[in-house]
């Protein structure tokens, strides 16, 4: 079982092959994947793993990169995302490139009945997770305080929680997707 961690930084993770650029942090690869794509033979991976780092991503080359992913995954494979949410105090950063809602990855969703593709890549968005506060924010909030409000916020799926978007009364500080690759 193949599981890439790509953009790792500090966050070096056992059991998956952890990727990053920066020849300053631990990891199993040092390599600009946007720039070299990934080092990995197709449909040879079963789960990768993305924490802030598609944000970091030059919109010229985001599909692009999106392509490599797709390309490099099984049938079937697993995506995990987190990205800080359009609304959140930390989306507007000079490196970020973009930014993420709830229905950010509908264009790349299998059952789309039209031609617009940007992309190669094809999806089935199994989850969608709207979060007050970062999963590892510097803002310490009780425990229960944090998991009341992110419930409240992921009720009833992917139509309340752009609701909530439209809303907009609260930034949420990050947004979390997990996908599944149809070939």
């Amino acid at each position: 079982m193949i599981k890439l961690h790509i953009g790792c930084g500090k966050d070096y993770l056992d059991g998956y092959e952890n990727i990053d650029w920066n020849p300053n942090v631990k990891a199993d690869v040092h390599l600009d994947v946007v720039k070299a794509g990934l080092p990995f033979d197709d449909n040879c991976v079963d789960e990768v793993y993305m924490r802030q780092f598609l944000e970091h991503i030059p919109r010229e080359k985001y599909f692009e990169f999106i392509d490599e992913v797709y390309r490099v995954c099984k049938d079937g494979a697993i995506i995990k995302v987190h990205v800080p949410h359009f609304t959140g105090l930390g989306a507007p950063h000079p490196c970020h490139y973009n930014y993420y809602a709830v229905n950010h990855f509908k264009v790349m969703e299998v059952d789309l009945h039209n031609d617009d593709r940007y992309t190669k890549a094809r999806f089935d968005v199994k989850k969608v997770k709207l979060l007050l506060f970062e999963t590892k924010s510097k803002i310490r909030v009780t425990h229960w305080f944090n998991f009341l409000f992110n419930w409240i916020f992921n009720l009833g799926g992917m139509k309340y929680q752009m609701l909530w978007e439209k809303l907009n009364f609260v930034g949420f500080e990050e947004i979390q997707y997990i996908l599944q690759i149809k070939k």
